[in-house]
């Protein structure tokens, strides 16, 4: 009773002032004990992730770092582009496109694709697109392909075949030589065709320009019609290498 008589006896002010410096220890009280915490708690955390350099300094590697890290690690390799989208390609603007050059292609044993990288379907080889490739040994054209130019294949002198998709419409191929689908017209004998002699249908009806340019092994050219019918071939340009071979009508073929 005589502690109370004593706080009453006290003035107001003091008392006020006794209270605030009180709160304020208690705040200091609580505020150092919540950094003291925090410290600790980030030097744990600094033990499990930093990496201690030479000089004593923590460095700290994020998870996002740590992320970007692994998928360069784990990145796949570059796409070779250098095969058959390496052709050169002139879009229409209607969907379609040709193919105009052999661009950085490197394939030997190239094989025409039915749509342009960018999906234009390829439905044209323009003349002399691959004209001096000396490096394909075998041509595959796609169902696709509905015009093929003049002297696409002219000077690929390791040509030893033409391929062609049995679906197309307009050309088909005969033991490797590039014909129109009604076998009328001989389009292109490839340069380097195994054998020296060919035996020519009676079918055809011309012979396109600079389709038997350079052939390198043929000798004897051969034609089970008649020598009139032999003249009435139309053959078109740059196919003088028929001058230098035996020409043999009348043959008369092993049955």
């Amino acid at each position: 009773m005589k502690l109370v008589e004593k706080i009453k006896s006290v003035p107001k002010k003091k008392l006020i002032i006794v209270g605030v410096l009180v709160v304020l220890i208690i705040a200091t009280v609580v505020i150092t004990f919540t950094v003291a915490n925090q410290r600790k708690n980030e030097s744990a955390l600094t033990g499990e992730q930093g990496d201690s350099s030479s000089d004593g300094i923590n460095v700290f590697k994020s998870d996002t770092q740590k992320d970007t890290s692994k998928v360069i690690d784990d990145t796949v390799e570059p796409i070779d582009m250098s095969g058959v989208n390496g052709l050169e390609y002139v879009s229409k603007g209607d969907g379609t496109c040709s193919i105009s050059g052999i661009g950085t292609c490197i394939s030997t044993e190239l094989k025409i694709p039915a749509y342009s990288p960018s999906g234009d379907i390829v439905t044209k080889i323009t003349d002399g697109a691959f004209s001096n490739c000396t490096e394909i040994l075998t041509i595959t054209i796609p169902a696709t392909i509905k015009t093929i130019g003049t002297g696409v294949f002219r000077g690929c002198s390791s040509l030893v075949s033409i391929n062609v998709d049995s679906e197309n419409s307009v050309y088909t191929s005969i033991g490797g030589v590039l014909m129109s689908k009604d076998k009328t017209v001989l389009v292109c004998f490839p340069m380097n065709k195994p054998g020296a002699n060919y035996l020519l249908s009676t079918d055809i009806k011309a012979v396109a320009a600079y389709a038997f340019e350079g052939a390198l092994n043929l000798k004897n050219l051969l034609y089970e019609g008649s020598i009139s019918d032999y003249q009435k071939i139309d053959f078109l340009m740059g196919n003088g290498t028929l001058d230098k071979v035996a020409i043999t009508c009348n043959y008369i073929s092993a049955k």
